[in-house]
């Protein structure tokens, strides 16, 4: 007679529920992620549609993206599209950026690097500045809200990124110190010159000599900020001693004369503006000319003072400066600009600052 067997034993309980811990333990991270993923889309498409909304209402208003007075209310958004599934109980978890405040889409230099809309949160002020709801006015407005952590953001171009920093956003959204290179400028380069009373001041943008006739500009014209001209690592940093005969050089049609340079034959041009307290974005303008022909290739890059480390994306490269051109640095804090050559050796004309 076959005995009937009356249940699991405890082992064999104990078993499957170490076994369902174990599957649970080892699932739940899987469809976390999951999850994440899609809320990660979500935010990102709801971030696109702002951002087409906002092209499309320029595209009717004469090519001019909304103020920032009245720009959640002119996009006529659907609500939803204005929830990020990770504020959920916000009616609109996202900031639109000042920069973009009555701006021609014409004056957008690089649609592509221009923050249009991201993860954020900002409440409107009376004191000691006016502001309004839901707008980026520094990077104290953004919220890395997502996984890593990380910021989604839809730019001008209408790509969106998730961020794990602020290096590719607009300086006015990035920690100080913080810099960027604008590019090189070869439209208005070389030959310009006004005498006294206006200065050593010379071209249309107002750019300022660091040398003339052995009188070395070692002070910038504003902003507080204590500068030094000087080569990295070394003290026989020169001035030319006397304006040199290259014709791509910077003239005085007074004189004929073109003017000196500074050059380090062994180390970087090191250029340090230190005001740790300035959080206001400033302007340097490099002015560079291979005046001996020695096929300079040039690269330029800025540190931070306090770290010692780069607070670019990357360095400019400058692989010709033949005709002479203009260097671009947006900045604000202690940084250390270090123009360095790898090939020939460095040479800085002029410099301008505001």
């Amino acid at each position: 007679m076959l005995s009937k067997r009356a249940g699991f034993t405890l082992i064999e309980l104990v078993t499957v529920a170490a076994i369902a811990v174990v599957l649970t333990a080892l699932l739940l991270p899987v469809l976390q992620r999951a999850h994440e993923k899609v809320w990660d889309a979500s935010c990102l498409s709801n971030t696109h549609q702002v951002q087409v909304a906002a092209v499309l209402w320029a595209e009717d208003h004469g090519d001019v993206f909304p103020g920032v007075d009245k720009v959640w209310g002119a996009l006529h958004l659907d609500p939803g599209t204005l929830v990020c599934p990770l504020a959920r109980t916000q009616a609109n978890g996202y900031v639109y950026s000042s920069l973009l405040h009555n701006k021609p889409h014409t004056a957008i230099a690089d649609p592509a690097r221009e923050l249009l809309v991201c993860d954020g949160a900002h409440e409107a002020t009376t004191v000691p500045t006016f502001t309004y709801d839901n707008v980026a006015y520094s990077g104290r407005d953004l919220l890395f809200r997502h996984a890593g952590p990380r910021l989604n953001a839809t730019f001008v171009d209408g790509h969106a990124e998730a961020l794990t920093g602020t290096g590719g956003l607009p300086l006015e959204f990035r920690d100080a110190p913080a810099a960027q290179c604008e590019g090189v400028d070869t439209v208005t380069h070389g030959g310009w010159w006004a005498p006294p009373p206006a200065g050593a001041v010379y071209g249309h943008k107002g750019y300022i000599l660091c040398n003339w006739n052995d009188t070395d500009v070692r002070s910038l014209p504003s902003g507080g900020y204590v500068a030094s001209i000087d080569a990295l690592g070394i003290s026989g940093g020169t001035w030319a001693g006397t304006p040199c005969d290259d014709p791509r050089a910077l003239i005085n049609p007074t004189g004929g004369l073109h003017a000196a340079s500074y050059w380090a034959p062994t180390a970087p041009i090191g250029i340090t503006l230190s005001n740790p307290n300035d959080t206001a974005i400033h302007t340097l303008h490099l002015y560079v000319v291979d005046w001996d022909s020695q096929g300079r290739v040039l690269t330029l890059d800025v540190q931070s003072t306090a770290t010692g480390t780069s607070v670019l994306d990357k360095p400019l490269p400058v692989p010709d400066s033949t005709g002479g051109v203009w260097l671009t640095v947006r900045f604000r804090g202690a940084v250390s600009i270090a123009l360095t050559a790898a090939r020939g050796t460095p040479v800085l004309s002029a410099l301008a600052f505001d």
